[in-house]
């Protein structure tokens, strides 16, 4: 019993004496892993940071443009006729001259600023008419208020409410 002990222990001393160079190597295998698993939780998080921090950015150009786009339509503008009126005045020019002149550049100033309300005013208007001649001709409602229109009345609604809206919640 002893010798198969003593066989066993020797086996053991001799699986020992082999693998112990090899102790080392794998401690530091487990040693390095643990670093790397470090630096790659590290490296994840940097990236996470970057990855937000690009989203900061992004959101901030966002704002200044949206400032500067609405200070641009805000900008007060530059009317003709007041310049027109300016100059005549440095001129010395006569009244009977000069009147005609600049309340011609101020209708064309007026006409000017009148093209994009003029526009949505008369497409309004047209399709007001078209459906009060449709309700006119066929006394139904049903028949005026389509799909297309409840389409068209939401489009609007969104953008003249949602929009704003979003910009002021600042919602993604």
């Amino acid at each position: 019993m002893l010798s198969i002990l003593g066989l066993g222990i020797q086996a053991l001393s001799g699986i020992a004496g082999f693998a112990m160079p090899f102790v080392g190597d794998i401690l530091g295998f487990f040693k390095k892993k643990q670093e790397n698993g470090h630096e790659l939780a590290l490296m994840e998080m940097q990236g996470k940071l970057a990855k937000e921090e690009a989203g900061y950015r992004l959101e901030e150009t966002v704002e200044k443009t949206g400032s500067a786009d609405f200070a641009a339509a805000h900008k007060p503008q530059i009317s003709f006729g007041v310049q027109i009126l300016d100059k005549l005045a440095d001129l010395k020019w006569s009244t009977w001259i000069s009147a005609p002149l600049a309340y011609m550049f101020s209708f064309l100033d007026f006409l000017i600023g009148f093209v994009r309300p003029g526009v949505t005013y008369s497409l309004i208007g047209l399709y007001i008419a078209t459906k009060w001649a449709t309700f006119a001709t066929t006394k139904d409602v049903t028949t005026i208020w389509s799909a297309e229109d409840m389409i068209l009345l939401e489009m609007v609604l969104g953008f003249w409410f949602g929009y704003r809206t979003r910009k002021k919640i600042g919602t993604k």
